[in-house]
């Protein structure tokens, strides 16, 4: 079922619930809210389900990831290359994060989280170092939170954790500007789909006029089941691995 593999780092309900109750989620409720109402009235009534509905039709992503980072660059030029440089380093780190999904309207949300990390380095250093100096920082992610609105409309809303070092400096004859990172960053959130969630919400609204609000129900209640069975699914497979590797 599409949107399902989203759903298998951990436990199912527990992911649901980070939905639910993300410090940041209000730009993405709030969207919810002002343009969804038949899919707002069923989160007030069955939330947990309703957005395992969302997740099953590719409205919603739920990210939970960690990503590792060792990146260093240096440019020929000695002189307008500091931004060269800078630009080189931050497209760097946004693509490690859109590689994280597949889905090509998810990607310019986690590449949003790359120039946050830049944008800490650029409010701690705003000048490029002097030749044989360097600037050096430990930008800690701990309790960061961040809401977005993308440029195609979708919504996203994260948490992040970890720490990343950073270090910019000018090297060689040359001095060549180079910048260098390295570091963890341990990913939660949630990604909306704006058209596909007003697509839904048109869908089950008709559904209703036609089919009644149990029907309606149902389904959601549905999309949730579904999301049991594969959680049941992944912990055997994850108990049959270990009793293999037992047995090695």
């Amino acid at each position: 079922m599409a949107g399902l593999e989203v759903m298998n780092a951990r436990n199912k309900d527990e992911l649901l619930t980070l939905v639910l109750n993300c410090a940041d989620s209000k730009n993405v409720i709030d969207s919810i809210k002002k343009t969804a109402p038949t899919i707002t009235s069923l989160l007030e009534k069955k939330g947990k389900e309703t957005i395992a509905f969302l997740i099953q039709y590719e409205a919603l992503e739920i990210l939970d990831f960690a990503e590792n980072f060792s990146y260093s660059n240096d440019t020929n030029s000695t002189a307008i290359s500091g931004g060269k440089a800078w630009s080189d380093w931050t497209l760097k780190i946004q693509k490690m994060f859109k590689k994280k999904t597949k889905k090509d309207w998810m990607k310019p949300a986690t590449g949003s989280l790359g120039d946050h990390i830049a944008d800490l380095n650029v409010k701690q250093f705003p000048s490029w170092p002097a030749p044989g100096e360097e600037n050096v920082f430990d930008a800690p992610l701990d309790g960061y939170k961040m809401s977005v609105t993308c440029k195609e409309g979708n919504k996203m809303a994260v948490s992040c954790a970890g720490e990343m070092h950073m270090k910019d400096w000018r090297q060689g004859p040359q001095q060549k500007y180079r910048t260098e990172v390295d570091g963890e960053a341990q990913v939660k959130g949630i990604i909306l789909n704006h058209q596909k969630l007003r697509d839904l919400d048109k869908t089950l609204q008709d559904m209703g006029l036609v089919d009644g609000e149990e029907f309606v129900m149902a389904v959601v209640d549905d999309a949730y089941q579904q999301l049991k069975v594969e959680a049941n699914r992944d912990r055997l497979f994850q108990l049959r691995n270990r009793l293999r590797n037992r047995g090695d």
